[in-house]
C-alpha cells in the first residue's frame, strides 16, 4: 500500500509559480518531488503603448501551449469611455494566441484604461494610454 501526499496544494491555480510538493510513501519506498505549476493562460498584450484617440489598436491573448479545444478568454476595460474591447475572444483548437480590436475613443487629455483578460480564474492586465 502506497500513500500519496500533496503539501501546499491549495490553491493550486491561484497564481503562476505555485509550488506543490508531492510525496509517495510505502514500505521501504519514499519518493518526493516539487512541482511548480503555471496557468495555461500566459498573457495579454497591446500593440502600442500610446494610441491616438479615435483610432484603434490590436490586443493579443496568449496561451503557454496550443488550445485543446476552443478556449474562451473574457475581456474587460476599466474605462470604456476611453477604450472598449469585445466581452470575450476565442482561441481556436491548436492555436496559442488570438487577436482582438481595441476601439479607442477621443479624449481631451491623456487618459489610461486597464484592459483585463480572464481565463480559469487567472487575470492578465495591460494598460492602454490614449492621447488627444
Amino acid at each position: 500500500i502506497y500513500t500519496l501526499s500533496l503539501h501546499d496544494a491549495l490553491p493550486i491555480f491561484s497564481a503562476d509559480g505555485t509550488t506543490v510538493r508531492i510525496e509517495v510513501n510505502g514500505g521501504d519506498l519514499h519518493i518526493s518531488n516539487t512541482l511548480v505549476i503555471f496557468s495555461l493562460f500566459q498573457g495579454l498584450s497591446v500593440d502600442s503603448d500610446k494610441i491616438k484617440g479615435g483610432s484603434s489598436a490590436i490586443g493579443t491573448v496568449t496561451l503557454r501551449k496550443p488550445s485543446q479545444g476552443v478556449t474562451v478568454i473574457n475581456l474587460t476595460s476599466s474605462n470604456t469611455a476611453v477604450a472598449s474591447v469585445p466581452s470575450a475572444i476565442q482561441i481556436t483548437e491548436g492555436q496559442t494566441k488570438a487577436t482582438f480590436q481595441i476601439t479607442v475613443h477621443g479624449v481631451a487629455a491623456q487618459t489610461s484604461a486597464i484592459l483585463s483578460a480572464v481565463y480559469a480564474g487567472i487575470t492578465r492586465n495591460a494598460t492602454v494610454t490614449v492621447i488627444p
